[in-house]
Order: structure tokens, then C-alpha cells, then sequence
């Protein structure tokens, strides 16, 4: 049996591929970026689904995080990816001593969040995440 490995598509189609040994690309699910929740095709490795859904909301007027979503059927977050369009730059994943940009899930509320600065610059703003996750079932 040949080896598969999964990857990104580089032209950041959002749609997820399987490079197969000795070379050939063929489509893992297609998989495009949805506020819908889809069935990627993937399995994690206890062998349930993985599933991707993508939020888009705003940061609010003040602090330093928004609450994006309450998910209360979530096993395992698998990945999360995202941006916040600041002020005069798009930021993601990003920290150093003053700043950071990130993500987290809440295993206590359920809650999926964004954090940033407690700046101007990022209240107001645009921040869209995706997310992996399998499913309690």
C-alpha cells in the first residue's frame, strides 16, 4: 500500500490534498473555507472525523479578547488558524514582548476565543478563524 501525506494546498484554496508516494496529488474532500461545519474526509488519530467550520465576527470596543463561539460538542480542536485585520496591518498568530494575536479554545466553557492587545488598534476589527475539531458523538 502507498504512503499518503496531507497536505495544504499552496495556492491557499483552502482545500486539503493527498500527495501520494511516487508523486500525484488527487483531492482529499475539497474541502473549501465554510461558516458551515463540513466532514473534511480526514480522520484523527483515535480514527474520528475531522471537521472544519470557519468564523468570521469583530473584536470588541475594549479588552483584550472576544468570544467567538460557544461549542459544546468538540472532542479534539485539531488546528486553528486565523487573522485580525488591525489597524494598518493583518495580523495572525503573531507575539513579541507587547504584543500578541492568538487563539483558544475553553475546555471548561466551551467558549472559542480570539485575544489581542487591549489597543485601538485592534478593537473594532475583523477577526476570522477556522477551526479542526472532531466531535464527542
Amino acid at each position: 500500500m502507498a504512503k499518503a501525506y496531507v497536505q495544504r494546498d499552496t495556492a491557499v484554496t483552502g482545500k486539503y490534498y493527498v500527495e501520494t508516494e511516487g508523486g500525484g496529488d488527487t483531492p482529499a474532500g475539497g474541502i473549501d473555507y465554510s461558516i458551515e461545519e463540513q466532514d473534511t474526509g480526514l480522520k484523527w488519530i483515535d480514527g474520528k472525523s475531522i471537521y472544519q467550520r470557519t468564523f468570521t465576527t469583530t473584536t470588541g470596543d475594549t479588552g483584550d479578547n472576544t468570544t467567538i463561539a460557544n461549542l459544546t460538542n468538540i472532542d479534539t480542536m485539531v488546528d486553528m488558524k486565523g487573522y485580525i485585520k488591525g489597524t494598518g496591518r493583518t495580523l495572525n498568530g503573531y507575539s513579541n514582548v507587547n504584543n500578541y494575536i492568538g487563539w483558544y479554545y475553553s475546555t471548561e466553557t466551551f467558549n472559542l476565543f480570539a485575544w489581542y492587545p487591549n489597543a485601538a488598534t485592534f478593537h473594532g476589527k475583523e477577526v476570522t478563524i477556522t477551526i479542526q475539531y472532531t466531535k464527542t458523538e
